[in-house]
């Protein structure tokens, strides 16, 4: 997935009603966010996912049948592993 550079566009993706585990593995320092509709990331707010690590993370269910991972880097553009368990 397209990680755009903060100032830039927030990448949404939609996620299956399936998931509760999300596996992210971005190459530049990313923010994310989980919202029930697209939302724009808020620097220093949301969660901030380190560059070229692994991560997995539990996908907040509580929040409603839709769940869209919102997306967008800290500083610079990349590229983001997303992998639905």
């Amino acid at each position: 997935q397209t990680v755009n550079a903060s100032g830039g566009t927030t990448i949404h993706l939609a996620l299956s009603s399936n998931t509760h585990i999300l596996l992210l593995q971005p190459t530049v320092e990313t923010q994310i966010s989980f919202t029930t509709e697209e939302a724009d990331i808020v620097a220093n707010d949301d969660i901030s996912i380190p560059a070229t690590n692994l991560t997995s993370i539990q996908v907040p269910r509580g929040l409603g049948h839709t769940i869209v991972l919102n997306i967008l880097g800290v500083s610079s553009a990349g590229t983001m592993k997303v992998v639905e368990v």
